[in-house]
């Protein structure tokens, strides 16, 4: 996903991962979300000029070698809300 959240005051999608913030305010050392059975782990939050690139742990309870690392990147300039 390369998108914000918001844009124009629009919603684009709902956050599927852990704040950072939790972790800055010492609330927790890895900000995890659970979602059912999947566990999200934010492992990295890069914040640049130009995007934001996040890495994640994803972790299916069940399945003991069903680990991911996911990356997500938010390009921060470019619109995409009527963008031709």
């Amino acid at each position: 996903m390369i998108t914000h959240l918001f844009e124009a005051g629009r919603p684009k999608c709902d956050p599927y991962w852990p704040a950072a913030a939790a972790a800055s305010q010492g609330k927790d050392s890895t900000p995890t979300e659970h979602f059912g059975e999947v566990s999200v782990t934010l492992v990295r939050e890069d914040v640049l000029a130009a995007y934001t690139l996040r890495t994640f742990t994803v972790r299916v309870e069940k399945e003991e070698r069903a680990v991911y690392q996911v990356r997500r990147l938010v390009f921060e300039n470019i619109p995409i809300i009527g963008a031709r």
